[in-house]
């Protein structure tokens, strides 16, 4: 009986300690590590003009990293680049589809935007939680496009925008915990 009351309770302190971990809101990051992402988004959009709907469809992805260069335990140097997108997009009785892997379709309509958007890289330093302290360079000019083109970026925003870099002292892509310790059953609002 004396065994049985000693491993239960020992049984109940192990599992004490270990929902009373804390989990601290730093990041750890490896020098030379890379980070990938893949980012897909479905997008509709309905128009009404003279009073007839048209619904545009527009479903993507893209593809971006960020490569550790730097890395203390004060600050994290991070390069990004995009390295491939795709997207399918209906509307207005026109289908069209587009892959950056694809040397057609960089060749087409949408390839000057695209290479311009997967040549965008910039270089960013965040503190140990997630918060931009410097960034290289620090504006990036927005790709400009025709009148179909914009329809079919701007619904594809949220991958197409993943090139332009957040200000210094915004959160980074990486800024996910509070900066407060958390404990297991604890929850937070950020936005």
């Amino acid at each position: 009986m004396n065994k049985l009351t000693i491993s239960l309770s020992l049984l109940l302190l192990f599992s004490h300690t270990a929902d009373g971990q804390s989990v601290s809101g730093k990041f750890l990051f490896e020098q030379g590590k890379m980070i990938n992402i893949n980012i897909k988004i479905k997008s509709t959009v309905t128009q009404q003009p003279m009073g007839n709907a048209i619904d545009f469809t527009a479903d993507g992805s893209a593809m971006h990293r960020y490569k550790v260069t730097a890395n203390t335990a004060d600050y994290t140097t991070l390069q990004h680049d995009a390295y491939k997108m795709t997207f399918q997009f209906e509307g207005m009785g026109q289908k069209r589809s587009f892959d950056s892997d694809n040397e057609k379709d960089m060749a087409g309509q949408f390839g000057d935007h695209v290479k311009k958007i997967l040549g965008t890289k910039f270089e960013m330093t965040i503190d140990p939680f997630g918060i931009v302290t410097i960034i290289r360079p620090e504006k990036i000019e927005p790709v400009i496009a025709d009148e179909l083109q914009a329809i079919v970026l701007n619904m594809l925003k949220d991958i197409t925008d993943i090139v332009y870099p957040p200000q210094k002292g915004e959160a980074s892509f990486f800024k996910i915990l509070p900066a407060s310790e958390t404990v297991k059953g604890e929850s937070w609002t950020d936005s």
